[in-house]
């Protein structure tokens, strides 16, 4: 009986982008609901993103409408300026220019001071786009909130986070990725920490455990994606520490482990991938090409060009990098698990593994 009255009070917060009513209305409903239909909260979360969504879709075409069409070159030079900059935060208010610009000026005064193209497109999409977008990551944030450490909202959870990750790719919304990745992280520990109350995450279901890794690989693509290299290496961090629990040793698949390595060589290469970076990126190199081929059952189905990659890595570590001079302590030994290695790797380990394993033959 409740289902078609919070329906039509999310949509009706949607059009008047009442998140905060929103938010409230949801978690009310999720504890009246959830004794008897799961399903229900489900098709009411997934309702609230999708209107969101289409609002924000909508927003965009009424400010390409009013801006009509944009010389190509342009557009790509302020989509470039815009993804470098990420000055805007949906979390924070317009900067006090802006609005002061807002307010003082109509648009025929805009024009006569010289507003230019760029300008005048900022201003309509600050205008129109931008609240829809501040709302969309909002609700992406109340049903997670709503979803949180719960096992049977746990499949919409995940689905939910993934969404989340489009909206950032799609949106170039760096600054709401860091939040975002945070707030999973917080929720990962805080379920682990609260495990024995009714209705926890079991970590140790296969399923269970699958899906939280499969979110925190996605994060990490979008991570590299996004060239936020920090938040890389924190995601990289997040699947260790989730392979570490007893659950991993069901079923994990090379196909993933493969995945985890490749990212790996990216994340040390931006580092600098000079001094112990250097012989940890060629270590990671190894390691790729390793699971890959296990995961393809020989050199037939691995990326032609990584065994010259792992060759190359190996010979760019430089000359002094002897075993026990450099990648001792703390930060070493950190790297070193995050590549599950028993021992520094060095240069001259690295090429006898080449040779050995006759990687060095496969580029002739």
């Amino acid at each position: 009986m409740l289902e078609p009255i919070i329906l039509k009070l999310v949509e009706l917060c949607t059009n008047l982008r009442k998140n905060r009513l929103a938010r409230d209305a949801l978690g009310l409903y999720k504890i009246a609901a959830q004794p008897i239909s799961i399903p229900s909260i489900e098709l009411v979360l997934k309702t609230f993103i999708a209107g969101a969504e289409e609002k924000l879709k909508a927003a965009q075409e009424e400010a390409k409408g009013v801006l009509g069409e944009v010389e190509e070159g342009q557009e790509a030079g302020e989509k470039k300026k815009a993804e470098d900059d990420d000055e805007d935060d949906l979390e924070l208010p317009l900067q006090p220019h802006t609005l002061l610009f807002e307010s003082l000026l109509g648009d025929e005064e805009k024009q006569e001071v010289g507003v230019d193209a760029s300008k005048e497109k900022d201003r309509v999409e600050r205008k129109i786009v931008t609240p829809w977008l501040k709302f969309a990551w909002e609700a992406y944030k109340t049903c997670l909130e709503v979803c949180k450490s719960n096992d049977r909202l746990e499949v919409v959870y995940q689905q939910v986070a993934l969404q989340a990750f489009g909206f950032c790719r799609t949106h170039s919304r760096k600054s709401e990725f860091r939040r975002l990745t945070e707030q999973l992280r917080k929720d990962l520990l805080n379920a682990q920490k609260y495990s024995s109350q009714t209705h926890s995450i079991n970590f140790s279901d296969p399923d269970t455990f699958g899906r939280f890794l499969d979110t925190r690989f996605q994060q990490l693509e979008v991570a590299v994606e996004l060239e936020l290299w920090q938040e890389a290496f924190r995601s990289v961090e997040d699947i260790h520490g989730l392979l570490m629990l007893p659950a991993a040793k069901k079923g994990l698949k090379r196909e993933m482990m493969a995945n985890y390595y490749e990212k790996l060589t990216r994340i040390f290469k931006a580092e600098g991938g000079t001094g112990t970076m250097a012989v940890f990126h060629a270590a990671a190199w190894a390691r790729y090409l390793q699971n890959a081929e296990a995961a393809s059952s020989g050199p037939g189905g691995v990326n032609e060009k990584a065994p010259g990659a792992v060759l190359l890595s190996a010979l760019a570590v430089p000359l002094s990098q002897v075993e026990g001079v450099s990648g001792e302590g703390r930060n070493g030994q950190r790297l070193m698990a995050l590549l599950n290695l028993n021992k520094m790797p060095t240069r001259a380990g690295l090429l006898r593994e080449i040779v050995s394993r006759l990687i060095a033959s496969r580029l002739v």
